[in-house]
């Protein structure tokens, strides 16, 4: 292997790493949003359909489903426990 090989070996590599913590930013981001949720569960008497627009969710679907992945409750277990 050449010299220019292992450097575009190398340049690849770094280019996987960068886009594994691209990709491990979304689940941390992901996680902030499901806090400022739990906030907005606690605190208010919106909907949780429009929670989870406020927070940047695609769907209702995929805000139920991720909010219960990350907190092991749904929604709206979640709001009657804290409130």
């Amino acid at each position: 292997m050449s010299s220019g090989s292992c450097a575009e070996g190398a340049a690849k590599s770094s280019v996987t790493v960068v886009n594994a913590a691209g990709l491990a930013g979304g689940h941390r981001d992901a996680r902030a949003r499901i806090h400022q949720a739990q906030h907005l569960l606690e605190t208010t008497d919106h909907t949780v359909e429009r929670i989870g627009t406020q927070v940047r969710f695609a769907s209702p679907t995929a805000f139920l489903d991720r909010f219960k992945r990350v907190t092991g409750v749904s929604p709206h277990t979640y709001r009657r426990t804290f409130r």
